[in-house]
């Protein structure tokens, strides 16, 4: 049953260990033996469980690597796309079709507009819109509390980070 205890039974199998100890009455030594059971397993099971995270974290960061990789081919594949799209563009103007069909495509143009902005600060004020994020700033915030300020719905919470290396 120990060997099976989960990682978040361990603190409650500890206290039930520690209610079952018994007290030798002629020597006032405590038998170990159980409790000593547990916390081997208890030991077993957070080394297990950190070895664990440790996997979980390397598959992180393999999986940000990959995705990085991924993201720079699409931006690759991407121009490559736009390069071959103009040298197509190119290539039928030239011989003036503004249609091809094969069984296994269809080329056309469909005409489109877009603005283009050279210099947006030329610009007249009817023209430009303001964008504003408001949010709080954490760092302003921490500071303050630390300096002895109080603030309305905020608090400062200290926390432990378990570090596994």
């Amino acid at each position: 049953m120990i060997s099976e205890i989960k990682l978040h039974e361990i603190p409650a199998a500890v206290a039930g260990m520690l209610d079952l100890i018994q007290v030798d009455e002629e020597t006032g030594e405590i038998e170990p033996a159980s409790l000593e059971s547990v916390q081997i397993a208890s030991e077993e099971k957070i080394i297990a469980t950190a070895m664990y995270i440790r996997r979980l974290d390397a598959l992180n960061k393999a999986t940000k690597e990959t995705i990085q990789d991924l993201q720079t081919r699409v931006r690759s594949d991407s121009k490559r796309i736009e390069a071959l799209k103009h040298l197509m563009t190119e290539a039928m103007d030239s011989l003036h079709y503004t249609e091809m069909k094969t069984p296994e495509v269809t080329l056309r143009f469909r005409k489109s507009s877009s603005v283009e902005i050279g210099d947006a600060s030329v610009l007249p004020e009817r023209f430009l819109r303001t964008k504003t994020i408001v949010e709080p700033d954490r760092l302003a915030i921490k500071n303050a509390l630390k300096a002895g300020e109080e603030i309305q719905g905020v608090a400062l919470v200290e926390s432990r980070n378990l570090q596994i290396k």
